[in-house]
Formats: C-alpha cells, structure tokens, sequence
C-alpha cells in the first residue's frame, strides 16, 4: 500500500506538470514524471480523462448555447461531439448552423455542418452527426424525447448570435 509520505515524496521529486514534456532522457512525460513513450496510459484512465473532458465539453454547451437544454438528448449530443472535438470556441463559430438549430431547422443545420472544413477534416464522424442532427436518432436508430418542459415552438433568438443571446438572457435584458 503507497503511503502518504512516499506519495508526497514523488510529488515533490517529480513536479506536476500539466503538459506533456521531454524528460531529462528524453522521454515524452506529463503530470508527476508519468513516461507516456514507454508505459502510456491505462483504459481507465482514458476513460476518466473522456468523462471529464466529456463533462467539460456539455458545461460549456449549456452555458454559452441559447436553448441547449431545450434539444432532445441526440442534437445534444451532436453539439457536445462538436465541442469536445471543435473546443467551445470552434464550436461557437459555427453561427449558421447553431442559427439553424435554434430555429429547429435541423436539415438547415445538416447542411451548414457539411459545408464547413471540419465535415472534410472529420470526414465519416460529420456524416454521422449531420445524419443525428437531422433525423433526431442515435446511429442505431433510437430517438429520444424532448424535455417534458419544452413546448413545439421551436427555441428562438431574433439575434443569430449565440453569445450575445446568452449574454443578454444573463445579464436580464430582452
């Protein structure tokens, strides 16, 4: 069983560091002296980066997009794919097709996802997601309900700007 004092001891040898860096033997290395060339990292502790990052990723879709939390859970999961590859801000960036999505025009957002240079850099990743988006169902077919809380009408801005949609409805203006 590792002690305290030996994990303190290691910490204190090794430094964190957040980054991945060249060791002193030139090894790829990151957080306390872990040797990402020779041993890597295990299944689950991937899977415990992918939670978090995943977390991560739908925090910053709830916060930053005007009516996220009015999507089924499949467009959800579209935007939050979109922002864990993308990073927020890259997802941001994609106005039209949030636009879309806000009006509950999810052909249009299809549509303006694949003319962007993500769909061609993702290549079969954007086929899925735009096909997601469009027919509101898992790849194996599967939909899910919207929020009980959501009425028909689809979740509108008259801005066509995420940001500023969300900044207004923070700060209490209409």
């Amino acid at each position: 069983m590792l002690s305290e004092r030996l994990i303190a001891l290691l910490k204190r040898h090794e430094g964190f560091r957040q980054f991945p860096y060249t060791d002193s033997v030139g090894c790829l290395t990151i957080a306390y002296g872990r040797n990402l060339r020779d041993k890597g990292i295990s299944q689950t502790e991937g899977e415990y980066l992918l939670a978090n990052d995943v977390t991560e990723a739908e925090t910053g879709c709830i916060r930053a997009i005007y009516g996220f939390a009015q999507l089924d859970e499949v467009r959800r999961a579209v935007l939050i794919d979109m922002a864990f590859n993308l990073g927020l801000t890259g997802l941001l960036a994609f106005h039209d097709t949030l636009e879309a999505v806000r009006q509950g025009d999810y052909d249009g957002a299809g549509e303006c996802m694949l003319r962007t240079k993500w769909a061609s850099q993702v290549g079969n990743r954007a086929l899925e997601l735009v096909t997601m988006m469009r027919l509101g169902e898992w790849p194996d077919g599967t939909k899910t309900e919207v929020p009980a809380t959501v009425t028909a009408t689809p979740i509108a801005s008259n801005t066509g700007d995420v940001f500023g949609a969300w900044w207004r409805r923070w700060k209490g203006i209409t």
